[in-house]
């Protein structure tokens, strides 16, 4: 599960739950592909958050709420054959699919794309900027600086 921040009332303007207040941390648990969404829904229509809760004992009585449709939820630690409850992945679940994925900004010691079986030294992979397109993100602070004389003349 991952704990997150309620950062301002407008993050969440429709179906915010009551519990839910500004500055407030809820849990957003990573749920399973295989048998962790209810019946009926899949991770494009479902997102579930929880209470904020540290102590991972109580994590079997929370209850939250699907943020697309605002219907509750009950957590189960264990898969729901009825699929009426949600169940999060385990944190070995989830760090064996992490173990699991290809290293995409490294080349492995041959020389080519890294795959999840790719063992060894790994190497940067190089990236060939065709043509460069100005984004205009620097500004002349002078502007913005007031009074500073400064920032006008550089030789002060």
């Amino acid at each position: 599960m991952m704990r997150m921040a309620m950062t301002s009332p407008n993050v969440l303007r429709n179906q915010r739950p009551d519990w839910l207040a500004p500055y407030n941390f809820f849990l957003f648990p990573l749920l399973s592909g295989v048998d962790g969404y209810p019946l009926g829904f899949d991770k494009t229509n479902f997102k579930f958050i929880t209470p904020a809760e540290s102590d991972r004992k109580k994590w079997n009585t929370l209850k939250g709420i699907n943020l697309l449709d605002g219907r509750t939820y009950q957590i189960s630690m264990i898969p729901d054959p009825k699929q009426k409850k949600v169940f999060p992945d385990s944190f070995q679940v989830i760090l064996n699919q992490y173990l699991g994925k290809a290293e995409v900004k490294s080349l492995g010691p041959d020389g080519k794309l890294c795959t999840s079986e790719t063992e060894g030294l790994l190497g940067r992979a190089w990236i060939v900027a065709r043509s460069l397109i100005p984004v205009g993100k620097e500004t002349d602070r002078h502007w913005e600086q007031g009074e500073d004389p400064s920032m006008l003349d550089p030789k002060i």
